[in-house]
């Protein structure tokens, strides 16, 4: 099995399958090689992904991937070749995150299935080779081992569909209960702490700028530190200059730089670029003031497209904007009034 991320449109003409009443099952638009590869669509390209299901028809007797591995299991080529349009069509618009969701609980219940085999014998012996060979006894082993909630649900919603569409019951079964995970919301003072040293961090970058802004436009120097940074600044702007480079690299190149004779004229690189540019702390900064402001996630802001029209005046307030994203989930514009009503949807 193989997952990888996707950016390049490789996908398929539309295909679909039937089973042995003659009935259509919807086939993802994705397939590929075989019915046992296929890509995902995703939101975008890159969030596209490409699924191999064929080593659950030839198994898996060990594995050379990094991670943690829960051990071998048996091939089941006939099963997986039942599963697997149903899993393509499940699988077609899905997050990356969901793929291995569907992977990990095929391995998890290909390991049941083994274990359920070598534990009976003779007659009573249960093996597995469609869909129509699951059993009670593989949910309670597989309740018994402490399978998660979600992997058990992701292959029992597979193999339900897959039973419904060659016209045989469904499995009924219930899911294992899972103990709810305590959680703690913080209180507002602890809230206001984390906002107030947020905003404190981040107007300290502002007034780096602004200073160096100041100085390099030609302002007085109040202080030796000041004397100092402004070097600093000066020789970055000379160094853009002749190396036709914003950030120009002084240690390397055709003509470099001794760092020893860097530092003996009191030039420090770091104290240059936080006059001009955001270091990596103050765009964490940014980017949790931006999630305490807005109400949004992580995965609403990251996915923002800077060549998109995202701020725009407010309507009533000149001193207030209103930030636009878009959640894919949800197929929903969001909107955000830092001082209004963050998180609305239209």
């Amino acid at each position: 099995m193989g997952i990888r991320n996707n950016n390049k449109n490789r996908l398929s003409p539309d295909a679909t399958g039937k089973n042995s009443h003659g009935q259509e099952i919807p086939v993802a638009t994705t397939s590929i090689q075989s019915p046992l590869i296929f890509w995902t669509k995703g939101h975008t390209d890159n969030s596209s992904v490409l699924v191999n299901l064929t080593v659950f028809g030839t198994g898996e007797s060990s594995r050379r991937a990094s991670g943690r591995w829960a051990g071998p299991f048996s091939g089941r080529p006939q099963l997986i070749l039942e599963l697997a349009p149903i899993i393509a069509s499940f699988l077609e618009y899905r997050s990356p995150s969901l793929v291995s969701t569907y992977i990990k609980s095929l391995r998890e219940w290909w390991r049941v299935f083994d274990l359920v085999e070598l534990r009976s014998s003779g007659s009573k012996k249960f093996i597995v080779s469609t869909v129509a060979d699951i059993k009670f006894i593989h949910r309670q082993t597989a309740i018994d081992g402490g399978m998660a909630t979600g992997v058990f649900g992701v292959f029992v919603r597979v193999a339900n569909a897959r039973l419904t569409a060659d016209g045989l019951p469904q499995l009924h079964w219930i899911r294992p209960r899972t103990e709810p995970k305590p959680r703690h919301i913080p209180a507002p003072w602890q809230v206001d702490k984390i906002r107030l040293t947020l905003k404190a961090r981040w107007f300290k970058t502002l007034d780096t700028w602004q200073r160096a802004d100041r100085l390099t436009s030609g302002g007085n120097p109040s202080s030796e530190e000041e004397h100092r940074l402004i070097k600093n600044y000066r020789f970055l702007q000379d160094a853009a200059i002749a190396y036709d480079h914003p950030r120009p690299s002084f240690f390397d190149g055709e003509n470099p730089i001794k760092a020893r004779d860097f530092h003996s004229q009191e030039l420090n690189l770091a104290d240059m670029l936080a006059g001009f540019y955001p270091n990596a702390q103050s765009v964490r900064v940014a980017f949790h003031l931006c999630q305490l402001q807005s109400g949004w996630n992580a995965a609403v802001l990251l996915s923002l497209d800077v060549n998109d029209d995202l701020i725009e005046p407010h309507p009533k307030d000149p001193k207030r904007y209103i930030l636009r994203g878009f959640k894919h989930r949800a197929k929903t514009h969001q909107i955000s009034d830092p001082d209004g009503h963050p998180n609305s949807p239209v």
